[in-house]
């Protein structure tokens, strides 16, 4: 299976580095289904509403883009496919800052303001994406600080915590983000990859399949295909 940070989707590449989100009118339709199509993992529904001049960086109301949907229901196919087409685009005008990475490289973020906590999101995705989990896990906290109902904070906290081992913490984070939202497939999954590298892999399948039961797709084919367990309801 895939690393733990694959399923933070890099969320940071497409909020922090994105160009500005259109605010034409016209483009409100196919803005909303492309953000439809990444929630679904359909890739090529994906592509033809790119075609269309659909913006990558359409947020829905809940600040949601694309990138983000996809990672959150888990679709590596579409989540491949928009880090490729990622426009990175800076405003002479915009003010940056920039991101250590564990590897001592830097990559530049959109100075934002440090009481929002999307903008800790972001920089917990960025460090989660190049590996330094426990930057990520600063700046995941920092989120929660700030919204303590934000799921995705929580959940992506316990995924970091997963990756250094603190297994009991790890939990504890994917738990309440599961409690917030309880009809989320891809938390299940990402609960039971937790529950797995603990060395716990009844609960683990538990959680796959109840993963699987929500509609996630590549759970249901991890299952299917890899672990040859049935996932269907009786």
């Amino acid at each position: 299976m895939k690393s733990l940070n694959k399923h933070l989707a890099l969320v940071a590449f497409i909020c922090a580095f994105g160009i500005m989100i259109s605010t034409f009118g016209s483009y409100a339709g196919i803005n909303d289904e492309l953000l439809d199509a990444a929630r679904e993992g359909n890739t090529d529904r994906v592509k033809a509403m790119l075609a269309k001049g659909a913006d990558i960086n359409a947020k829905d109301k809940d600040g949601v883009t694309a990138l983000m949907a996809a990672m959150n229901g888990g679709h590596s196919d579409t989540i491949s496919f928009l880090k490729e087409h990622i426009t990175i685009a800076q405003k002479d005008h915009e003010m940056q800052q920039d991101s250590p990475t564990e590897a001592g490289e830097t990559v530049s973020l959109t100075k934002g303001a440090e009481d929002d906590p999307t903008y800790w999101l972001e920089k917990g995705a960025i460090c989660a994406t190049y590996g330094n989990d426990k930057a990520a896990i600063m700046q995941f906290s920092k989120a929660i600080e700030l919204d303590p109902n934000n799921t995705s904070a929580h959940y992506n906290l316990g995924i970091c915590y997963g990756e250094t081992g603190q297994y009991e913490k790890a939990l504890m984070s994917i738990n309440k983000a599961i409690d917030m939202y309880p009809e989320k497939a891809s938390y299940f999954y990402g609960r039971g990859r937790v529950y797995w590298l603990s060395g716990d892999k009844e609960k683990a399948i538990e959680d796959f399949k109840r993963s699987a039961e929500l509609g996630h797709w590549d759970t249901q084919d991890y299952l299917q295909n890899t672990l040859h367990i049935s996932w269907e309801k009786n």
